[in-house]
């Protein structure tokens, strides 16, 4: 037996994890994620990006404890 997860959020998820490699970082939270986890891990706003297949940008964040790019600055994922 297999198992499939399908849906606009595993679309999503999937997209997020192949701008990892652009963004030289090993996870980018989308702003419901960065908000999960910002109380216990400080995070960065990345940007806003287009998302294949989605009709509009979305707003990704980084945790600051990664090497961060220059042009990433803190943020408050609700801000």
């Amino acid at each position: 037996m297999e198992y499939t997860v399908i849906g606009d959020t595993v679309n999503t998820c999937s997209r997020l994890e192949q701008l990892t490699k652009d963004h030289g970082r090993r996870t980018l939270p989308s702003s419901s994620s960065a908000d999960l986890v910002a109380a216990r891990f400080p995070v960065v706003t990345m940007g806003v990006v287009p998302i294949r297949g989605r009709k509009d940008a979305l707003a990704i964040y980084g945790l600051a404890a990664e090497d961060s790019p220059a042009s990433a600055t803190p943020a408050s994922p609700a801000a």
